[in-house]
């Protein structure tokens, strides 16, 4: 997009045009557009000093739903932090900063800037606990002339800016649990199915599990039981390619959690099966669909070897559409149960692009993040 039309073709999508038509609208984009990020810092920077200085002590404290704190004790949160310390010894944990660098979440999960807010001093604030621990262990594989592989976690409040009314149950602030991944396939394999990254990803998967499966054996806890899912968006990108299914549609209705694409577009292959089912490869062999199939064979020989209790509570879903853009290839997803049986979720998790993003191609580099939302963990599975 050329540079000196970009705020103005941006402004139009989020507003629409009935704005961004104005003529003075316009000019203003156009002088913006044609200042340097310093020059620009600088102006924001007074528009803000300007505004604060005209703001009334009422307007400084009405506030809306992003300035609201969290519902949940602060207690259950310490609770929270101890679980995942102890169940996680061996993995390095970082207190993250409130602010990341600009533009971290676009160049890394192409996510749209309006879901995120932006923050003075070339910043954004921290929107995704994953992206930002890939920041600090990436650095540390840099230092490390791309040898061996980091994992780092953390347990941190994140800030969204999509709009929500009132009624919904999408927070613009939350805490989240977050593990990140990342290194350098050294064997001759095919580096987009690597084993070391599917082996990380089993090892995430395995760690949460083991912790949400010891505070459902806890009193404290009100948390039934969990079951477990897994994808590959792999898949549905076939799909795409070969004119099964619509993206468009699909890019509308990701985040809904009861859309099934096969259904819309009336393809009758099953929607999900047990992952130990002797049957499973076939049966996506069957479809046609080969995109992703190496992986899913690999996880599903980590599992029977490293953790073969694990495998027979998984079922794989071959419609998933969640984390397509954002995850690679597999990836799961964990769903509480209370104890009136009602469903919540909690965890999600997969490989990424990001190690190939970051060192511009190198596909040995891998990624593996995964997040827990203990924001709803505390607020629906803890006993007041």
């Amino acid at each position: 997009m050329e540079r000196k039309k970009a705020t103005q073709q941006h402004l139009e999508d989020f507003t629409g045009k009935r704005f961004s038509d104005n003529e003075q609208i316009k000019q203003l984009t156009e002088l913006i557009d044609a200042l340097s990020c310093r020059d620009l810092l600088y102006v924001l920077t007074a528009v803000s000093a300007s505004r604060a200085h005209d703001w009334t002590v009422n307007e400084a404290l009405k506030g809306n739903r992003s300035h609201e704190p969290s519902v949940v004790d602060q207690r259950l949160f310490h609770l929270i932090d101890g679980m995942f310390f102890d169940g996680f010894p061996e993995v390095e944990f970082v207190e993250l900063a409130p602010l990341q660098p600009f533009a971290l979440n676009r160049v890394l999960t192409d996510i749209s800037a309006k879901n995120v807010v932006s923050a003075l001093r070339r910043s954004e604030v921290n929107a995704d606990i994953s992206t930002a621990l890939f920041r600090l262990a990436f650095e540390k594989l840099r230092a490390a002339n791309l040898e061996g592989n980091f994992r780092m976690a953390g347990h941190t409040r994140v800030t969204r800016s999509m709009s929500f009314d009132d009624q919904s149950k999408f927070l613009p602030h939350f805490r989240m649990f977050g593990q990140l991944s990342v290194g350098r396939e050294t064997e001759a394999i095919n580096p987009e199915f690597g084993n070391k990254e599917l082996q990380l990803l089993a090892a995430h998967l395995a760690g949460e599990v083991a912790v949400l499966d010891r505070m459902s054996a806890d009193p404290r806890f009100a948390l039934k039981g969990i079951t477990i899912e897994l994808g590959n968006v792999a898949f549905m990108s076939e799909l795409i390619e070969k004119q099964l299914v619509d993206p468009e549609e699909i890019n509308k209705k990701t985040i809904d959690p009861n859309y099934d694409p096969f259904t819309s577009f009336n393809l009758t292959w099953p929607r999900e099966m047990p992952l130990s089912s002797p049957d499973l490869l076939r049966t996506i062999q069957d479809t046609g669909i080969t995109r992703g199939l190496s992986a899913v064979r690999k996880f599903i020989a980590i599992l029977e070897q490293d953790y073969p209790d694990l495998l027979s509570r998984i079922t794989f879903q071959l419609n998933r559409v969640a984390g397509a853009g954002y995850y690679k290839t597999i990836c799961y997803h964990i769903t509480g149960l209370d104890e009136q049986g009602e469903k919540i979720p909690l965890a999600d998790g997969g490989s990424t692009k990001w190690g190939k993003i970051a060192t511009n191609g190198n596909k040995k580099v891998y990624t593996v993040s995964s997040g827990i939302g203990t924001e709803l963990l505390a607020q629906y599975f803890i006993r007041k």
